[in-house]
């Protein structure tokens, strides 16, 4: 692979982002699971995670996405996926069946209301 991923973190709204962008694969997926780990490290409604310009992930990617998920539940925090229908990880995402433990949105927009509203709304 020659495009390495680049893991950017910000705040939105009180919401941790995580974008990725460019290509996830064994050399760097753990680099994805610290990032991942030290933004679900803060005290807020959830994370969400941006898929928009990733290029390439597999199977360990998936994994990983469903694994931190299901951490953060037990925190009572919320993670959600913005994965636009017409990208490449909309199409591996369904292939992988991961939207049915992770919600997948369109925008990063939708993807931070599902974070933001209220347990049992």
């Amino acid at each position: 692979m020659t495009n390495q991923a680049e893991f950017l973190t910000s705040a939105v709204d009180g919401v941790c982002v995580v974008a990725i962008q460019g290509e996830v694969d064994i050399a760097n997926v753990e680099g994805l699971k610290l990032c991942l780990e030290k933004a679900g490290e803060e005290r807020g409604p959830g994370l969400v995670v941006d898929l928009t310009r990733a290029t390439y992930f597999d199977s360990r990617t998936i994994a990983l996405l469903a694994d931190f998920a299901t951490k953060m539940r037990v925190h009572r925090q919320r993670v959600a996926l913005v994965a636009p229908a017409d990208g490449f990880a909309a199409r591996i995402l369904q292939i992988a069946g991961l939207p049915l433990i992770v919600p997948a949105f369109q925008s990063t927009a939708d993807a931070l209301n599902s974070v933001k509203q209220p347990t049992g709304a």
